[in-house]
């Protein structure tokens, strides 16, 4: 990639849980593999670039990084979207991406 590119991404243990199961062992997934690493980099350099950031959203699914915890309440909206609260999840998103643009 030749132009600034930034990732924002839910939280991985919540992810790799519901893909593999909540008695998955997930540490070393979470620590050392992005999932969509390899939609923006070569498979031999993949989560190894200094100059690409990622952000990682604690308590946060992918759905959750939306405007749909708006609209949703607890306790419905927490395995669906995270537990984290609303305010910090839409201040956060719109926090990142201006400063992503701005920069």
């Amino acid at each position: 990639m030749k132009q600034p590119f930034m990732m924002f991404y839910s939280d991985h243990d919540i992810m790799y849980q519901m893909l593999l199961g909540n008695d998955a062992d997930t540490e070393d997934l979470a620590n050392n593999h992005w999932l969509y690493d390899l939609h923006y980099e070569d498979f031999e350099t993949a989560g190894l670039r200094t100059d690409i950031h990622r952000i990682e959203m604690s308590q946060v699914t992918h759905t959750g990084l939306t405007d749909y915890p708006l609209f949703m309440r607890r306790p419905l909206r927490n395995p669906i979207l995270g537990s984290a609260p609303t305010d910090l999840i839409m201040g956060s998103q719109i926090d990142l991406i201006v400063g992503f643009v701005d920069t």
